[in-house]
């Protein structure tokens, strides 16, 4: 749904103003992201409707994917998988619940 790569630059835009205390995100399972109204979408062949769609964070498929990640550390890392990535799963497991 992203135009391009080119438009990559909207999303760092907003990082900076973020960083600048501009603009606010919103908290989610997956992390801090920012409200639909704070990206520039002027000149841009995208809508705010399919904005919102790529800002939408859907819990059970977040869920579900943490869930095949696991499997996959666990078939090609085994106790070789440092740590602090395990940890940093179980804290997305968590949010997604």
């Amino acid at each position: 749904m992203w135009p391009g790569f080119g438009d990559n630059m909207r999303v760092l835009d907003w990082i900076l103003d973020r960083c600048e205390g501009k603009v606010e995100a919103r908290e989610t399972a997956i992390g801090y992201l920012p409200y639909a109204k704070d990206i520039n979408i002027e000149n841009c062949d995208i809508d705010a409707d399919t904005l919102d769609k790529l800002l939408y964070v859907d819990k059970e498929r977040w869920a579900a994917e943490a869930e095949e990640i696991t499997a996959y550390y666990a078939d090609n890392f085994g106790d070789k998988m440092p740590k602090e990535i395990i940890e940093n799963l179980e804290i997305l497991k968590k949010n997604c619940k």
